[in-house]
């Protein structure tokens, strides 16, 4: 009689495991933990080089590459260059937040780190398949200035959309980040906020005091 009570409950084992595609939007801390547990690398890499495309993608629209480049240079450009450096976001990200995490009493390290910078990003996903029927429907238009053949209540309104859905993917994007962290390094909400902040500043100090010599060097 004990053999069906154990299968029982494996296959109530195995039905509570979290789809992380799924339930890391509404349920990050279980899912992060629950990805970590078995396997901080899981699909970590295929979401950096997604992530790293659309990042790219977007680039390309704000600096209109479109006024100067053709639609085929831009996509190259997207998914060879911002790829790879979605991959290497990752890298230095997770060991940034590992690293400062731990400077504010965290118990995590770089590789779940990883973890959590990487399945945080998923909104970047659903952005980038969102470019597709853009990139179908305007072609380079999209990446240039003007979008010539749009009138300008046309343009306000995609630019509002554009605004709105990028403002709901950063906001769910940073709640799960923190809980990620709040989970992984076993600190409250405010200590994994700070090291956001800390971590993602680090990184820009070298290029102000970069500026800040060559601007001094030309006075």
């Amino acid at each position: 009689m004990s053999i069906p009570e154990n299968t029982n409950l494996q296959e109530e084992q195995t039905i509570d495991e979290p789809n992380p595609w799924l339930s890391m939007w509404i349920r990050p801390r279980e899912t992060i933990r629950h990805i970590v547990s078995t396997n901080p690398e899981h699909h970590i890499y295929f979401i950096a080089v997604l992530s790293g495309i659309y990042q790219a993608l977007d680039n390309a629209t704000d600096r209109s590459l479109g006024d100067t480049l053709p639609l085929v240079s831009i996509l190259i450009f997207a998914l060879v260059i911002g790829g790879f450096v979605g991959i290497i976001r990752l890298a230095i990200e997770g060991w940034l937040l590992g690293m400062v995490g731990n400077w504010f009493g965290g118990k995590s390290n770089s590789k779940e780190m990883r973890a959590a910078v990487a399945w945080s990003s998923l909104p970047s996903i659903i952005l980038l398949i969102g470019f597709v029927p853009i990139i179908l429907i305007f072609g380079r238009d999209w990446f240039t200035s003007t979008l010539p053949g749009i009138g300008l209540p046309a343009i306000l309104m995609i630019g509002a959309f554009s605004l709105i859905i990028g403002i709901i993917g950063f906001v769910w994007r940073a709640f799960m980040l923190i809980s990620s962290l709040v989970e992984l390094h076993a600190f409250s909400a405010w200590r994994a906020i700070a090291t956001i902040v800390v971590g993602y500043a680090i990184p820009t100090i070298p290029l102000l005091l970069l500026l800040f010599a060559s601007e001094f060097l030309r006075g």
